[in-house]
């Protein structure tokens, strides 16, 4: 069985390792904190700075917009959800 993993970041792979890995999955420390902002050519912005990002598309009728929307961006771990004032 897997029991260290070299992809994600530790936040991400919390998840599954609950509930595949019944906890027993870690991190390679390589690994536990990376984020988009570390790679090269990138800049710091609200979604690279965050492990996850889950973008609230609903009300978007699943359309490309043409122009810049307002779009609600949730951070996971419990910290604001922009464009909402709602706190998770």
């Amino acid at each position: 069985m897997l029991d260290v993993q070299y992809r994600m970041h530790e936040m991400i792979m919390q998840y599954f390792s609950r509930q595949l890995y019944h906890s027993r999955l870690k991190c390679d420390p390589s690994v536990a904190a990376h984020l988009l902002s570390d790679l090269p050519h990138v800049k710091e912005n609200a979604t690279t700075v965050e492990p996850l990002v889950v973008l609230d598309t609903a009300g978007l009728n699943m359309q490309v917009p043409s122009c810049p929307v307002n779009l609600s961006i949730m951070r996971v771990g419990g910290r604001r959800r922009e464009g909402s004032g709602q706190w998770w």
